[in-house]
């Protein structure tokens, strides 16, 4: 009687809860036929080392990767009956077990049968692995097999009793689980055992199953009628009922599986399961969490096996409803009435939440909530905004009714603001800063002294915000306030600062954020997530992973990752790589995010407010999920549409082959999210890109010697170190093998002998005659080379005559270093002569004109150019009406067009020179320049001036309304500066590592190096600076430097 008013009061208690609250802590996924599970029935669950889930199920065998359910393919006909059991040796191999007997092994995917009774077939109930390596297999009539290595053998008992289980104590000690309870059999022999002890603390009764305990010597015993014991074997055997909950007492015990995070989960067949969680003070007592059953998302009661795989993922195996997973224990789900929760404000001790027409208040660490309605004064209105102040005050924004203030659980709320102007009166957001409170409204920005309620700034378009309709508010870690709204970017209204997307139409951003690295982000209505580094900005959106471009809410969380609320689904973005994770129904979001409905706490959990609840991201939890990369494995290999073996290389003969390789990284959490790269080596320069490609497609495939890599990466950006290897020969043709380029190689070596043989004496004849011929020509050429070299005597001797001459009226440098404090003349000509020269004279007390010309061509027909302009520049100079540089070109160009017939528009000679007048005034070193087409560069004060020339040169043919400029140049020196003049074979000359010119900029940077030391010095670093540049190439003209330093 006494208990049944308690489960009467428990369930009153229940339905007043949930008549607010729902909640379920774990989301169960379920996979059946619609999600390709070959049978609804699945018995028994295992993983191998290459990350594969074995089900064995009502039609048999299958593997799962997270994507497909897959029947082995195998040599070894499959029996048609069920698979009962599943177990992983310590070398990785996985056994099965079948109710007709059969015993099957797994290893690299590839089925191999170990035993099939057809005379008297009996159901393999139970599969162990003793401490010397032997494979233990109980039948449930038959005994017990035994296999080490290749051999089998059967186990001797002195009786027959029905065996349902089997673990070792020792290595002279086993627990058998029958029909008649549990037993202790020792050892007598080499695999013989004598049933020694009933265990009697255990009743007569069907023992299901013998897990061993984690971390203990103990085991746990599940019965079929009897519920659950705690059994441990030393100093001597000592049995304990678990009375962790009533229910169990009387429960048919499938199994039990105790998870890395020492939780305790026990399998029913009828009542679920449940889980009880290890008491971290004692390693004994565990605590009652929850029964999970079709009631609250199990999906079946029947529960035959559970498994944690490498990921921490916990699997169930149920009777009648497939396959039952725990993926993601980090995301949790409550459910309120009302259920569409629009705004939400948490502090370690409350949480509110804002509805239509509803507050919802829960305490810190309860679940129950209070609903407050219009009858506590809520208004009746939709709250789409929630701030918590200091002093327990609550600050409610409404959808049409403005803003209201509420002290307390149990007070009402008071009218704070509200507007004639309708628009003024929606509020977005509420943000609470140093007693000021900031409103983001339909009608712009408000900030609040919460002391005076009186109104401290309202910012719109009326002070240059781009819109009035103000979507979230943020103060970032400078103290910055930013608005989002509908613009070209975010707007500051502290600081005035403007983050501006240039081009482009209007973007209405909906929520902001900040990194930790100072950045902020914001998501937008359709336009995606936007980053704002410091110096780009960032874009992502479906394209790139983004569940959806229009974001409701965002967030950063504890470790820098930015969360966006869609409808439907969230996104996870870190910032340092821009990979974007997608969570949506298939984790159990039902429900679309609000509107700025998040809040992140100082335990860095996360909530969402959904039309569906609260969306709990429990941080803790996840920094505790096993972090590992997908492990990668080749599923297929067709070679030209015949599948082949993978697991040893593979040898093809000569041919061309098309090649597809299947293959698939496993991340049961996420498993569309991993993506792969792989590379053919032998034909691939490089890796692939990262694709969502579970293949990979090679057309067309000669003779070589491949090797296959790939490797995968999941949505937490973990990858494997090495990537998985596949070897691949195409055997080459018969032409391409050793032997067969052998021998061809030894024929053609006789075959060339022999002809070269033949070629030798035939050569040997036609020689003779050649040396006969050679002679007769060797004497006729001997005879024109005399000639030919007595006349190249005669030119050279000429030319160099010539050269006499032309240095001869080259006026002396000593001239200049008696008027000057230094200068210098670098002058190499191409050829013998040149066609580039230089004059100087004093022309007065006081004047004195330099000349840098650089002629027409080069050698001989430059040389007969200088010396007309030469001769025609003494003559200029001494004319009276000869003042200015821009007279001597001037006259020049009209005596060089004479001379040499250019006044006519169909004359032949287009001969001319370029030329520099410098005319420098020894007392005041004013310097006047007119230069024909070549620049001048000066050194004044030590700053570098480069004076630049007319387009016009000297001579050339004038056409109709042609007419040339020179202008004079006026310069004020000093004493102590300098005047570089060059013709254009300096910067013209090609050189240097990459055979280029060496150009101006190069030479007014020698010159910005060298100006500062002597001139003999600067003679020498012109010099040599040259013919270092100009290497082993040949000197393209004549070179003229002159320098002079006043």
């Amino acid at each position: 009687m006494e208990r049944a008013i308690k489960g009467l009061l428990f369930a009153i208690i229940f339905t007043t809860c949930t008549f607010h609250l729902k909640a379920q802590p774990i989301t169960f996924k379920h996979f059946g036929l619609e999600q390709g599970l070959i049978h609804p029935s699945v018995y028994t669950i295992n993983q191998d080392n290459n990350g594969f889930l074995w089900l064995g199920t009502g039609e048999g065998l299958c593997r799962f990767d997270g994507i497909r359910f897959v029947r082995p393919a195998t040599k070894d006909t499959l029996t048609g009956s069920y698979t009962s059991f599943c177990f992983k040796s310590s070398k990785g191999t996985i056994w099965v077990g079948y109710d007709d007997g059969s015993v099957y092994t797994v290893e690299n995917l590839r089925i191999k049968n170990m035993y099939r009774n057809i005379d008297a077939p009996s159901m393999i109930t139970w599969i162990t692995e003793l401490s010397n390596g032997t494979i233990l297999v109980a039948t449930q009539s038959n005994g017990i097999l035994a296999f080490n290595n290749e051999n089998r053998t059967v186990l001797k008992l002195n009786d027959s009793k029905i065996i349902y289980s089997v673990e070792e104590i020792d290595q002279n000690r086993l627990l058998i689980g029958s029909n008649e309870g549990l037993w202790i059999a020792r050892r007598n022999g080499e695999l013989s055992y004598l049933y020694d002890t009933k265990v009697k603390a255990i009743p007569e009764t069907k023992v299901n199953c013998i897990i061993r305990q984690k971390n203990s010597q103990g085991y746990w015993i599940g019965t079929s009628d009897a519920g659950l014991y705690k059994l441990t074997p030393t100093p001597t055997i000592q049995v304990q009922p678990f009375t962790g909950v009533s229910e169990l007492n009387n429960a048919n015990i499938q199994w039990l599986l105790e998870d890395n995070g020492n939780n305790l989960w026990v399998c029913t067949f009828g009542k679920g399961i449940f889980k009880f969680k290890k008491d971290p003070a004692s390693k004994e007592l565990y605590e009652y969490v929850n029964n999970y059953n079709q009631t609250n998302g199990l999906g079946d009661n029947y529960i035959k096996n559970a498994f944690q795989d490498h990921e921490g993922n916990i699997w169930f195996a149920t009777y009648s409803n497939g396959l039952t997973a725990i993926m993601d224990e980090a995301f949790v789900f409550y459910k309120y009435n009302p259920t569409d929760i629009l705004s939400l404000a948490v502090d370690p001790k409350e949480m509110w939440l804002g509805s239509r027409n509803a507050l919802i208040y829960v305490k810190n660490n309860t679940t129950e909530p209070t609903v407050l309605g219009s009858r506590n004064g809520i208004p009746t209105d939709a709250i789409t905004a929630l701030a918590l102040s200091d002093g327990n005050t609550l600050w409610i924004g409404t959808q049409h009714s403005g803003i209201f203030k509420m002290t307390g659980s149990n007070s009402r709320p008071q009218r704070f603001f509200s507007s004639d102007n309708s628009v003024e009166n929606t509020t977005n957001k509420l943000l609470y800063h140093n007693n000021v409170l900031w409103a983001a409204t339909n009608g712009g920005l408000f900030a609040f002294d919460i002391r005076t309620g009186k109104i401290i700034e309202k910012y719109s378009t009326d002070t240059d915000l781009p819109h009035n309709k103000i979507n979230d508010v943020y103060i970032d870690s400078k103290g910055n306030v930013w608005v989002a709204t509908k613009g070209h970017g975010l707007y500051s209204v502290s600081s005035k600062n403007h983050i501006k997307i240039d081009g482009g139409s209007e973007i209405e951003f909906t929520a902001i954020t900040e990194d930790k690295n100072g950045n902020l982000w914001a998501c937008t209505y359709g336009d995606g997530v936007f980053g704002f580094m410091k110096d780009s900005v960032i874009n992502l959106t479906e394209k790139k992973g983004l569940k959806s471009d229009y974001g409701y809410s965002i967030i950063t969380d504890e470790e820098g990752s930015i969360w966006v609320g869609h409808r439907l689904g969230i996104s996870r973005i870190q910032p340092s790589t821009l990979r974007v994770i997608a969570y949506s129904t298939e984790i159990g979001i039902l429900g679309d995010c609000n509107p700025l409905a998040v809040n992140i706490d100082d335990q860095g959990n996360i909530r969402w407010g959904t039309t569906n609840g609260i969306i709990l991201y429990n941080f803790q939890s996840y920094k505790q999920q096993q972090k590992i990369p997908p492990p990668v494995n080749i599923t297929s290999v067709r070679i030209s549409d015949k599948e082949y073996d993978f697991d040893k290389p593979i040898v093809l003969p000569y041919g061309k082959y098309r090649i597809r390789i299947e293959f698939v990284g496993i991340h049961f959490r996420s498993p569309n999210s991993v993506r792969y790269q792989y590379k053919l080596d032998g034909w691939d320069m490089a890796w692939s890109d990262f694709t969502d490609a579970n293949y990979a497609y090679y057309p067309r495939l000669e003779d070589g010697k491949y090797k296959f890599l790939v490797r995968a990466i999941n949505a937490e950006g973990l990858s494997n170190e090495a990537p998985v290897e596949l070897s691949i020969t195409i055997m080459p043709p018969l032409w391409k093998r050793w032997w067969f380029i052998g021998l061809s190689i030894i024929s053609l070596i006789a075959l060339l002998y022999l002809y070269i043989k033949y070629r030798e004496r035939k050569q040997r004849k036609f020689q003779e005659y050649l040396e006969r011929l050679l002679e007769e020509r060797t004497r006729e050429v001997m005879q024109q080379k005399e000639v030919i070299e007595l006349k190249n005597r005669d030119i050279t001797d000429s030319i160099t005559y010539a050269q006499r001459i032309q240095n001869s009226i080259l006026p002396s440098i000593k001239k200049l270093q008696e008027l000057f404090s230094g200068s210098f003349i670098f002058y190499q000509p191409k050829d013998i002569v040149s066609g580039d020269f230089y004059w100087f004279d004093k022309i007065s007390d006081n004047k004195f004109i330099i000349v840098c010309g650089d002629s027409t061509g080069h050698g001989v027909p430059g040389a007969l150019m200088s010396m007309i302009g030469t001769t025609l520049i003494k003559d200029i100079c001494n004319r009276p009406d000869v003042i200015y540089p821009s007279d001597i070109l001037i006259k020049l160009d009209e005596e060089m067009r004479s001379t040499l017939n250019q006044n006519f528009e169909h004359a032949e000679s287009s001969d001319g020179m370029d030329l520099i007048a410098c005319e420098i005034d020894l007392q005041t070193y004013k310097v006047i320049i007119a230069s024909a087409m070549r620049p001048v560069i000066l050194f004044r004060n030590g700053e570098q001036i480069y004076v630049s020339g007319s387009k016009s040169s000297i001579g050339g043919i004038v056409y109709k309304n042609e007419y040339k400029n020179f202008e004079n140049q006026s310069y004020q020196l000093s004493r102590g500066d300098l005047i570089y003049m060059f013709s254009d074979g300096y910067p013209d000359q090609f050189g240097g590592p990459l055979g280029k010119k060496f150009k101006m900029v190069r030479l007014r940077n020698l010159l910005e190096d060298i100006h500062d030391m002597p001139m003999e010095e600067q003679y020498y670093q012109i010099k040599n600076n040259f013919n270092l540049w100009r290497g082993q190439y040949e000197q393209v003209d004549d070179v003229l430097f002159m320098g002079i330093r006043l």
